[in-house]
């Protein structure tokens, strides 16, 4: 793995954190997929969901609605 990759795949971890954790959203205004990929440095809007659902075969927005879901089932 290269340094840019490593890099990369770090920065995506941390965007699936914040898309999971509510109170992180709220903590730094983040309402959205866009929002937390801007956050943390992506501009692509493309290539950037195109490197996260290779890194966790799903899409940044499925991520979320998850995250969604569970808080309405509480």
């Amino acid at each position: 793995m290269s340094p840019l990759q490593v890099v990369r795949s770090v920065r995506l971890h941390q965007v699936r954190h914040a898309l999971l954790d509510l109170e992180f959203c709220a903590d730094h205004g983040i309402s959205g997929v866009v929002d937390a990929a801007l956050y943390f440095g992506f501009v692509g809007r493309s290539h950037f969901a195109r490197h996260y659902q290779r890194e966790f075969n799903e899409t940044p927005r499925y991520t979320l609605a998850k995250r969604r879901l569970a808080d309405q089932v509480f």
